[in-house]
């Protein structure tokens, strides 16, 4: 199996991994929590926006989101693993979440990149030349193709938002316990 089929296939079960890493080593207080709380309801908020408007496979969004990177899932993954760190308060876990996430996030973006021009062939290669792989560029937002909530559910979005107040509940138990 390639490592990028292993990524895709596997990231989730070891980002809970990750997450329980951080959670364990952490050192919580208040203020903390509530700087990683507002990290990660923003990369939330950008997942759910972005997983309500992407038809994954079946055509390329080139709107909302995705107009200013080709993967805003992702970044979102990225802000919402740095409120985790942040929550944490403990500056091992960002090192250990930014290894995680290159180890696991450019091979699976690569695979992506690869069946996605295999799909879509020249109008992915002309998206790619227009649009980041992941960092936004700031410009104008392409609003065609609206926004969907029902598509955002089908998407399983829910799933990421649950993630989230899993782990700061379990910050916040962390932090009650260390007083």
């Amino acid at each position: 199996m390639k490592f990028s089929n292993f990524a895709e296939r596997y990231r989730v079960k070891i980002s809970v991994l990750i997450a329980v890493i951080i959670i364990i080593i952490s050192k919580p207080n208040k203020w903390s929590i509530l700087g990683g709380l507002i990290f990660s309801i923003m990369g939330n908020l950008l997942r759910l926006w972005a997983s309500g408007y992407i038809k994954k496979e079946k055509e390329i969004t080139k709107s909302g989101p995705y107009s200013l990177t080709r993967n805003p899932l992702y970044l979102g993954n990225l802000i919402i693993g740095l409120g985790f760190c942040l929550a944490s308060w403990q500056i091992f876990s960002i090192p250990i979440f930014f290894l995680y996430f290159l180890i696991f996030y450019i091979p699976l973006i690569k695979n992506e990149e690869k069946r996605m021009t295999e799909l879509f062939k020249d109008d992915y290669i002309q998206y790619q030349k227009s649009v980041p792989a992941f960092f936004p560029r700031l410009r104008r937002l392409e609003k065609t193709g609206g926004f969907s909530f029902k598509n955002a559910l089908e998407n399983k979005e829910w799933r990421a938002i649950l993630s989230t107040l899993l782990y700061y509940l379990a910050i916040l138990l962390k932090e009650s316990f260390i007083k």
